[in-house]
């Protein structure tokens, strides 16, 4: 058996021998993503069968282990993360919830590539696709059981918490494996050349669709409020915002000694709404108490669970006994899956969430001849839904939520001309008058945004939703609208950026001539770039896809013409220049295309990367119109 466990941490016994790390054997087993189950709870259950062996007389010293983290007999030296609570505050089964989740089970690994095959949505169902996936993975995960069972009861809005610590990872080359179960070879073997759908569902049934390719393992723990329905989206993130929500209660692990705690009803003096402290519990067991700064003390013992993962599909592995055509039918019928699942979102969340797998659907059946319904597989009374949207069906848009209204000072002087116009919300406006001057001045209310990643607009610039991290994504300016502004930042956690970008349409002017996405990437991994529009044309799309190894982004363009609303040819573009870069590495990019004082397009792109900081500079190309202003198309006129 050659490179079975690589990035591994091995203890030695007193006579120098080595010794597989605790628990090491879970990534050995199947898993059937199908269940809508994390690999810790179908471990927990016992569900799966075991793909391959490590046994007492597997040679694992010249496995080409490398060590991950030096330990000696695992002692206090983990990897650790302290408890990070969400900034966000969401609807209880929103994507939000599925993110979270897959955010903290992936650990800056391409969650993409667990499934190992695309989501077939359409282009306007796009932004969906991580939610329908996230949906088929965590769909029936204890934090989403609660969450439904909280949103049912009336607790509609929730954030959390979680933290974890990681004692050793394993990753597993499927390519060289040479101890594959005797049952296991004898079921791929059984299947032939030409399986037919219902073997296929055995075969899930009892082996699972993957196996895990990374996995990380240690502690993780986890908590979250649910808040009473009937209160506004500003009560709610004022609450959040309070020292006194992170009471021990939510936080519990940084006290308690037990692996779980049962849930707690409250209230809030100030507001009076009722909240519940839920879904508190912790996965695997360390032996020392933690050297993270706080907070999840250690057992008598190592018995760590799988905290993090990727996921490898059976139909890729290199499994002699398993046929070509036995792979194709496996990957086949998984597709199956999959487009039932986007079938349920369009029918049962409006287009605007995910199902969750019905897990029921499989326990305890021996599936035999007979047509299947895949549709139903997918439970369409469980709607994941895209944050923007709330309501058992998605059938609503969340409310932007707004901080306490603050007067700001006086705008202006008597007899003076004033402008008030900083991209902040108006909630109230306070005024005297001067009976000498015979004249007033203006004081205004403005009420901040608490949150910004979902798309809201403020005046006539529209500003897309954040992307997640490691995500494959595009971002696109509606018909005659371009990109004037960019914003991102990093994470060193996942070694990414998330963006999003502002865009408005000009008075008088249209978008046309279209140069659509390319199909190749402008830069490769590490590679710098400098990208401009073709003259006359103006940046509206831009698309990018992120490489966890490289821990790198290459990105795609897209440009349009600006042109004069009235006339079919006359481009508006003549001005233009380069800006300085606007961020430092791990810093945030804030850019507001501005030329002479006033707004302007964006036409090009320049930006190099880092190795050592695993992060990029930006510098932007802005242009305008010559000798001309370009305003908003909906500027009041006096």
């Amino acid at each position: 058996m050659k490179s079975i466990l690589g990035f591994i941490a091995l203890a030695r016994t007193c006579t120098g021998d080595t010794i597989p790390p605790p628990n090491v054997d879970a990534a050995t087993y199947g898993y059937n993503v199908l269940l809508g189950l994390p690999p810790i709870e179908q471990r927990t259950s016992l569900i799966g069968s075991k793909l391959f062996s490590l046994t007492a007389n597997t040679d694992i010293s010249n496995d080409g282990f490398k060590s991950y983290h030096q330990f000696s007999d695992f002692n206090a030296q983990e990897k650790c993360n302290n408890h990070a609570v969400s900034n966000t505050v969401w609807w209880s089964t929103s994507s939000a919830t599925l993110s979270a989740q897959a955010t903290s089970s992936s650990k800056g690994y391409d969650f993409k590539a667990t499934i190992g095959i695309s989501v077939p949505v359409k282009g306007a169902e796009l932004s969906l696709e991580t939610t329908v996936r996230n949906a088929l993975v965590f769909g029936n995960s204890q934090s989403s059981v609660q969450a439904f069972s909280q949103r049912n009861a009336g607790k509609t809005y929730s954030f959390d918490a979680k933290t974890h610590r990681q004692l050793y990872a394993v990753e597993i080359d499927y390519n060289s494996i040479s101890s594959w179960t005797d049952k296991f070879k004898n079921a791929c073997a059984s299947l032939g050349n030409s399986p037919n759908t219902i073997e296929i569902l055995n075969f899930f049934n009892d082996y699972g669709t993957h196996g895990l390719a990374l996995a990380a393992f240690g502690q993780t723990c986890t908590s979250s409020i649910f808040m009473k329905s009937g209160y506004s989206m500003s009560t709610y993130y004022a609450f959040k915002s309070k020292e006194s929500s992170y009471d021990s209660s939510f936080l519990w692990w940084s006290s308690s000694k037990h692996q779980s705690e049962s849930n707690e009803e409250k209230e809030d003096k100030e507001s009076g709404f009722q909240y519940s402290v839920a879904d508190r519990r912790c996965y695997g067991e360390i032996a020392t108490d933690s050297t993270c700064g706080g907070g999840m003390a250690g057992t008598g013992h190592n018995s760590p669970a799988i905290i993090s993962w990727t996921y490898k599909p059976i139909w890729d592995m290199h499994v002699p006994e398993l046929s070509q055509g036995a792979k194709n039918k496996l990957k086949s019928v998984f597709e199956l899956f999959m487009s039932a699942s986007v079938h349920c979102m369009e029918t049962s969340c409006n287009g605007r969430g995910a199902c969750a797998p019905k897990n029921d659907w499989w326990t305890h059946k021996k599936f035999t001849s007979g047509s299947i319904d895949f549709d139903a597989t997918f439970d369409g009374n469980k709607c994941f839904c895209a944050e923007e949207y709330i309501g058992n069906k998605c059938e609503k848009r969340k409310e932007i939520p707004l901080k306490e209204k603050v007067l700001g000072g006086y705008e202006n002087y008597w007899d003076e001309r004033f402008q008030k116009n900083d991209g902040i919300p108006l909630c109230g406006m306070w005024s005297r008058h001067d009976n000498d001057t015979e004249d007033r001045r203006f004081k205004f209310y403005t009420c901040g945004f608490f949150e910004s990643q979902y798309a809201e607009k403020v005046g006539n610039d529209a500003v897309t939703s954040w992307t997640n991290w490691d995500e494959e994504w595009r971002l696109e300016c509606e018909a005659n609208k371009v990109l004037i502004g960019v914003e991102s930042y990093h994470s060193n956690g996942a070694e990414d950026r998330r963006w999003r970008i502002t865009c408005r349409q000009f008075k008088d002017s249209r978008t046309d001539n279209c140069v659509g996405f390319p199909s190749t990437y402008v830069n490769h991994w590490d590679e710098m770039f400098d990208f401009t529009c073709p003259s006359g044309k103006v940046l509206t799309g831009i698309e990018s896809v992120h490489h966890n190894g490289a821990e790198d982004r290459r990105f795609k363009f897209k440009c349009c013409s600006l042109l004069i609303h009235k006339h079919q040819d006359i481009e508006l573009i003549k001005k233009y220049f380069w800006t300085g870069y606007y961020n430092d590495f791990d810093k945030p990019v804030t850019a507001v295309a501005l030329i002479d004082g006033k707004k302007a397009a964006i036409s090009g792109v320049s930006s190099y990367h880092s190795n050592h900081a695993e992060d990029r500079r930006y510098r932007f190309k802005y242009s305008t119109a010559q000798n001309m202003i370009l305003t908003p198309y909906h500027d009041t006129q006096w």
